[in-house]
């Protein structure tokens, strides 16, 4: 089979109108219902079909007269008894009404093949069927039933020779595709034309039918074509679960999902799913993700592919989708079409500021919701310059009334105090901004900023998820340090893959055993601070004047700045490090043989069992520990993280004892590993050649470590001997921030998971004489990172800080033809070859 390729798209459903819009709505397996109140769809079958292609047309500047047209005819009817005017689309090259989806994408193959057009194919569904006890899909053991939106979807097909003479820009191509009654026949057939195995699929769109027969006969197929070789490979998906069974729409929406999948590189979840309801998947490699979650490249070079099981009343076929990789940064419009929205108010006075609110307040009924977010955008890209700004967060027009409110009495207040104002939402504002601090203290115009990196604990299941789909240009920023993304990021662990869903317990389970492996938290902690790097550098174009990192945090500073050439490298040499998986970490090696003990023997007579090592977080000075500690030589001060709470580790009695002696509560962190402590003197050498080498050309941010107290030059020797100095001696956490904070950093910026150090910089500059500051996490365990970031945002802006925000308020996953092409592009199509 000759590749189609996919050069148009488009959807609106219901309320969501644009496939930015619907597309969101897929990623987060929301269910699209009709908005209250809002009336049913009034337009024709005609006229909604019109509108759909006519967006096709503009995006890609193609006539008419070069599509030719399918319809998919409305369910329940046949297209000899239709009622549809196919009059109305007469000033196409050809139009066509179909029965189904199958026999459209057939129809189109051979149209493109045998011709220089290309064709359209069109799914409407007029009906809107309320169901509030709808959840999952039909092959969910608690399925009740699905809801019905209405709608529109369609899909612009070409071949390959059309698509590059035009300059059109391909989403993804249809590598296979067959249609037959038998589902494992045509798989088989559709793979074989896409020289793919079931293997190669990641992700597997499903129909999903609401006739439980039905439903289970594709399941059973589906577990037999993708049988279990390399464990659970292929993700399931139903696009049913956001659109209901919504006949020709759901068929067209399921494969836009597909081609979304590969194009953004992404697997969507399945919102409420819980279990099968039979064991048919069970020696299957498929399984069921409950959140969407990022798709790496495959470190191989094959292309990201997916397919699609459809079927309809009348016919099945499968399809078989890859990845177009002309472009390596693919835009979207997730962040755009947020509800989630932000606001600017800038002036130069108290009275100005509260003028700007009173002017957004009257204009909340002249504007739609969003245009009004970015006329402030617009505007404040004018006034950066003023010397206040404050910062709305709403996420529709109730909530915006409420935070103008709000910010009426907490601007004057925050004026008064010198202070700050902000609301549970995000919305911010200083009186007080770190930039004028600047000012007066004869620096730049901007406060000057520091990259914090956390340790290793803090990392956690389901890091990162949304991450590159807020931010799709870090797939490519990523993959340039990091060749095997899945693995660097490790993608399985932190993205665990299951049949059924995992309650609280299976993640507890699994956080507690990705703290239990050093290698790999490490790994992925590294991985994790490139990203959040990138995204504050090229896509926020915000960089670091200082930078730190806390414990195993400085090695994810000197890789997230750009300090290594190869950092990637660090990779293969953790996984099969002596030192971090049998001599500081797994059975504490190092330790035993500092304590003399015997090696081979499991655990000594202790009422902790065979557990030779626990770290406890404690309230007390480090002053305290030492005193409490005097007698014991297996008790160790390993982390002052604020000046009155610290870490101590080492054997779990003696620990007990000395906490006893205090006569403080503690909080066992379960974390056997013993780096900060004289027993990792004995890897001082392994470390150091662990972590030797080469540099690349000089930055411009200086790096403080913990193991001088001072900038640690950019040379190869140097870092090396850092790192390993740092993994060997206790941290003095306060003492790097004081230190920094002397040399005029003000806004610390969290570079990873969490938001410890961000608290432990409010207590450590709070603490005695007070030092402005402002302190950003921008990852928190249970809170949507793109609400992290808006908040984030809004802190950052107030107080500042030169930002580039374009990509929060523009963007979009359709790319359209540039009009300076469009011209030779009409000129060209009649005469393409294919």
């Amino acid at each position: 089979m000759t590749n189609l390729a996919i050069i148009g798209m488009d959807a609106n459903i219901e309320s969501l109108t644009g496939m930015d819009a619907v597309e969101r709505a897929i990623y987060q397996g929301q269910r699209i219902d009709r908005a209250s109140g809002q009336p049913p769809i009034q337009q024709s079958f005609e006229q909604t079909a019109s509108n759909s292609v006519e967006q096709l047309l503009r995006a890609t500047r193609l006539n008419a007269e070069a599509i030719n047209l399918i319809l998919i005819q409305p369910e329940h009817t046949q297209p000899e008894n239709s009622l549809i005017e196919l009059s109305e689309f007469a000033g196409f090259h050809t139009h066509t009404l179909v029965t189904n989806l199958p026999e459209a994408l057939m129809l189109a193959a051979n149209q493109v093949r045998s011709s220089h057009y290309a064709t359209a194919i069109v799914g409407v569904n007029l009906e809107s069927e309320g169901n509030e006890a709808a959840n999952s899909f039909a092959w969910d053991a608690e399925f009740t039933g699905y809801h019905k939106a209405s709608g529109v979807a369609s899909v612009l097909i070409s071949s390959q020779a059309f698509a590059e003479t035009g300059e059109h820009y391909i989403y993804a191509h249809i590598s296979g595709l067959n249609n037959n009654f038998s589902m494992e026949a045509a798989a088989a057939v559709a793979l074989q034309q896409a020289h793919v195995h079931a293997d190669d699929i990641g992700y597997l769109e499903v129909t999903g039918s609401t006739v439980a027969s039905v439903a289970n006969t594709e399941r059973r197929a589906m577990a037999n074509v993708f049988r279990a070789e390399s464990g659970l490979t292929t993700a399931v998906g139903c696009v049913q679960t956001v659109c209901g069974d919504a006949g020709p729409l759901a068929r067209m929406l399921g494969l836009l999902k597909s081609i979304i999948s590969v194009q953004q590189r992404y697997i969507p979840g399945i919102d409420n799913w819980k279990a099968p309801n039979d064991n048919a998947l069970e020696a299957s490699s498929l399984y069921l993700p409950t959140e969407s979650r990022p798709w790496y490249p495959n470190p191989s070079g094959k292309n990201l592919t997916a397919a699609y099981s459809c079927q309809t009343a009348d016919e099945y076929c499968f399809i078989v989708l890859h990845e177009d990789k002309t472009d390596s940064v693919r835009a979207n419009g997730y962040m755009a079409t947020a509800d989630l929205s932000l606001f600017f108010v800038s002036g130069n006075t108290q009275a100005a500021i509260q003028q700007q609110l009173n002017a957004l307040e009257a204009n909340i009924t002249h504007a739609e919701f969003k245009n009004l977010s970015r006329d402030t955008y617009a505007q404040f890209q004018q006034e950066q310059h003023m010397a206040y700004h404050a910062c709305l967060l709403a996420e529709g027009t109730d909530e915006l009334i409420k935070e103008i409110t709000l910010a009426k009495a907490g601007v004057d207040k925050a004026f008064a105090d010198n202070g700050e104002w902000k609301t549970p939402k995000g919305s911010y504002f200083s009186a007080n901004p770190m930039r004028a601090g600047s000012q007066a203290a004869g620096g730049t115009n901007a406060p000057d900023i520091a990259f914090m990196y956390p340790g290793i604990g803090a990392t956690y299941v389901g890091l990162g998820r949304e991450l590159f789909h807020l931010f799709p240009a870090m797939y490519e920023k990523v993959h340039e340090v990091a060749s095997d993304m899945a693995n660097n990021l490790k993608d399985d662990i932190l993205n665990p893959r299951s049949q059924s869903e995992l309650g609280f317990k299976d993640i507890k389970a699994l956080d507690h055993d990705l703290r239990n492996s050093l290698p790999d938290i490490a790994e992925c902690g590294v991985g994790f601070a490139c990203v959040f790097t990138k995204i504050f550098e090229d896509v926020f174009k915000v960089k670091a004047d200082y930078a730190t990192g806390y414990s195993m945090g400085e090695i994810s500073m000197y890789a997230a700045l750009g300090c290594w050439q190869d950092p990637a490298a660090m990779s293969k040499r953790l996984a099969a490090s002596e030192t971090f998986n049998r001599r500081l970490n797994g059975e504490l090696l190092a330790p035993r043989e500092h304590w003399g003990l015997d090696e081979a023997k499991e655990g000594i007579d202790s009422k902790n069992g065979d557990k030779i090592w626990e770290t406890y977080t404690i309230k007390a000075t480090a002053e305290e520990v030492a005193a409490a500690s005097e007698d014991e030589d297996r008790v160790y001060c390993t982390i002052i993280n604020t000046p009155d709470s610290l870490l101590v580790a080492g054997f779990p009695e003696a620990c007990e004892r000395v906490i006893k002696k205090l006569g403080v509560r503690a909080m066992p962190l379960d974390m056997p590993n013993a780096i900060h402590s004289p027993p990792a003197y004995l890897e001082y050498a392994h470390m150091e050649a662990l972590y030797t080498l080469d540099v690349s050309d000089r930055i411009d941010t200086k790096m403080y470590s913990s193991s001088c107290y001072l900038p640690v030059p950019q040379r190869t020797k140097a870092i090396a001997n850092s790192i390993a100095r740092c993994l060997c001696d206790p941290v003095d956490f306060p003492r790097l921030i004081n230190t920094m904070y002397d040399k005029g950093a003000r806004i610390f910026i969290e570079m990873g998971p969490g938001r410890s150090l961000s608290s432990w910089v409010d207590k450590t500059l709070k603490t005695g004489e007070h030092k402005p500051h402002v302190s950003l996490p921008v990852n928190a365990k249970g809170t949507a990172d793109e609400l992290t970031f808006m908040r984030a945002i809004a802190k950052m802006v107030s107080h500042g800080v030169p930002m580039d925000l374009a990509h929060v308020f523009h963007g979009s996953l359709i790319v359209s033809k540039a009009s300076t092409r469009a011209q030779t592009t009409n000129n060209t199509n009649a005469a393409v070859s294919v």
